[in-house]
């Protein structure tokens, strides 16, 4: 029987493995494939956020 943490711990190897090579794609030396993936995944995290947030408001005091 699977549980949650397990599927989520999945989730994060298989989102990890996606993206690990998508930083190595411009050259070992280019610091701005790095930087765009970390600037993509903190826009997609806020907007995540406002939208959650936004949803559940009346719930949140």
């Amino acid at each position: 029987i699977c549980n949650a943490s397990s599927l989520l711990g999945l989730f994060q190897f298989i989102l990890g493995g996606m993206i690990s090579p998508l930083v190595g794609l411009a050259g070992q030396f280019n610091p701005m494939p790095y930087l765009i993936i970390i600037s993509t995944t903190a826009a997609v995290f806020i907007i995540l956020q406002f939208t959650y947030f936004k949803i559940n408001k009346p719930y949140i005091k």
